[in-house]
This record gives structure tokens, C-alpha cells and sequence, in this order.
């Protein structure tokens, strides 16, 4: 089940978020600098953007299946000094 979260995050960093960013860090573009990107770094962001979606979108669905039950905002303020 978290496989299939994990892969939803990386289609909505494919889908959503990359093209967002993209066209955020293109508008940095003026009349004096040409918006020239390389493959390397673009790549690096695509890579660390799709493995932390994936990540995020996997966190919720594992940690409300723990062994323990789910973890309610209750529980964590009871529990905050252990937390940070």
C-alpha cells in the first residue's frame, strides 16, 4: 500500500510540482541573462523533488498502519518532549 503512495507523490512531483518549479526558476531570466540550465543540476532536483514527494506522500498512510495505532495530534502533544 505505501508503494502505491510513494509512487502518487512521484507522479505529482512529475506532474504538478517540477513543472512549477521550472517555470519559477526560468522567470529569473532578464534582457541581460539568457535562462541556459544544465542537465546535471536539473536532473539533481528532479531526482531529490521526486524522492521527497514520494517520501511525504508515503509518510501518512505508513505511520497511521504502525503497530503502535495512528498517530493523532493528541497523542503527539502528549508525547512533544519525546518528538523533538
Amino acid at each position: 500500500m505505501a508503494s502505491i503512495f510513494f509512487v502518487a507523490g512521484a507522479a505529482f512531483n512529475h506532474y504538478v510540482l517540477f513543472p512549477l518549479a521550472w517555470v519559477f526558476l526560468a522567470g529569473f531570466t532578464t534582457d541581460y541573462m539568457m535562462f541556459m540550465p544544465r542537465i546535471a543540476p536539473v536532473f539533481s532536483l528532479y531526482a531529490m523533488l521526486m524522492l521527497a514527494m514520494g517520501l511525504i506522500f508515503e509518510m501518512r498512510p505508513s505511520s497511521s498502519c504502525s503497530p503502535h495505532g495512528p498517530r493523532h495530534g493528541r497523542f503527539l502533544w502528549r508525547h512533544i518532549k519525546y518528538a523533538s
